[in-house]
């Protein structure tokens, strides 16, 4: 049990250091001050910070109990214990820790997918039409205890194994991870023994790939080939796919070399809209975090006097786009989620919705392999085409 904590951290910190070093930084990303390899490279040259980070550090695993009993009431006031019905039938399920599952899941033919699926309590579903099995209807107020008393435990195991004390910060959601832990056996029980999902590599894959057997991968987004994973999953069966070159670093970096999968291309649902302006128009696809970037972006943009369409990550707050672009009668804003205007040319970072549209022929341009001149530049001979 324990050791599939130390195995999904070792994988989020190698998913960090790959985000700072190779990624972000080159593009003057802001990312969150918390994920742990951004405070080791921002207080490691400063003797002084990093004595305050040190106590801070400590602070967090001595309160670490009291943090997890606040927890622990606000997940006792959501329980449903007993109120679970499972069709006997049923051997697999969709585990929705990730919200991303309700787009994916549209590129599977409906009688392949699970008739259920698993939703908890720190995650918003909306969109899954199928049956739903909630996690608190599943656990009782004795496994809420034993969940509090395996997180704090599982901190001090951790511990041991971090070279740097900053690291313990990937510990905030180990009560949630034992809760699913307990809830998943307790499921296994009643013969739910696969899991759908569509996490690649976090903490929640290492979970399900350790108690499930014959698990569906759903992939969600763009995968890079310049990591490996210190853990690598054992237990796929079959693999929902993007694009081939997709196929050759799932079994590259992200799954175990021994595993046998059967790998199927997902359909592309994506429905472009007619949009009206006559000019040649470019769509920016805007990843976490980057909206300097896209501002200088449109400024080139402006140049040259195309219609620009910009859509924020989902998951961001889409008031400071607001804020930044109102004035500019030719950068259109993106507010619906559903909607992808028909143009010309994507400008785009590592995206699944970049991909899609490369698949229906669109031209694009992967921002991480650029700079703003060769941009400008493609964009120059992309628009005279």
């Amino acid at each position: 049990m324990y050791q599939s904590i130390i195995n999904a951290l070792k994988n989020e910190k190698a998913i960090d250091a790959f985000d700072m070093l190779n990624i972000h930084k080159k593009r003057n990303f802001k990312l969150p001050v918390l994920r742990p390899i951004i405070v080791i490279q921002k207080i490691k040259s400063n003797l002084i910070l990093k004595s305050i980070l040190y106590v801070l550090t400590l602070c967090w695993i001595v309160l670490y109990p009291l943090l997890m009993v606040f927890k622990l009431v606000k997940y006792i006031k959501k329980l449903n214990y007993g109120s679970c019905n499972i069709d006997k039938n049923s051997s697999s399920m969709i585990i929705a820790t990730s919200a991303r599952i309700e787009t994916v899941i549209d590129g599977i033919d409906k009688e392949l997918i699970p008739s259920i699926y698993l939703e908890v309590p720190w995650i918003n579903i909306n969109k899954l039409n199928l049956i739903k099995i909630d996690l608190m209807s599943v656990l009782s107020f004795y496994d809420l205890l034993k969940a509090l008393a395996y997180s704090i435990k599982g901190v001090f195991i951790s511990v041991k194994d971090m070279k740097h004390p900053v690291e313990v910060l990937q510990t905030y959601v180990l009560f949630e991870y034992f809760m699913l832990y307990i809830g998943l056996k307790k499921l296994k029980k009643e013969n739910i023994t696969s899991y759908w999902y569509s996490n690649h590599y976090d903490r929640w894959s290492v979970l399900l790939d350790c108690i499930g057997k014959n698990n569906v991968l759903l992939q969600h987004g763009f995968v890079n080939d310049r990591f490996e994973l210190p853990y690598k999953l054992k237990n796929i069966k079959t693999l929902y796919y993007i694009n081939e070159q997709s196929i050759n670093i799932f079994k590259k970096n992200i799954i175990n070399k021994n595993s046998n999968i059967n790998a199927i291309q997902l359909k592309n649902t994506l429905e472009l809209k007619t949009i009206e302006n006559k000019n040649k128009s470019i769509f920016i696809i805007s990843r976490p975090a980057q909206l300097e970037l896209d501002i200088e972006l449109i400024k080139i943009l402006n140049e040259l006097g195309i219609i620009i369409y910009i859509k924020p990550h989902p998951l961001f707050d889409k008031d400071p786009y607001k804020k930044a672009f109102s004035s500019n009668n030719k950068c259109i804003l993106i507010e619906d989620n559903t909607y992808y205007p028909d143009v010309d040319i994507i400008l785009s970072g590592y995206s699944t919705l970049a991909i899609e549209y490369e698949l229906l022929g669109k031209k694009i341009i992967w921002i991480p392999k650029e700079n703003l001149k060769s941009i400008k530049l493609k964009i120059i001979k992309y628009i005279g085409e």
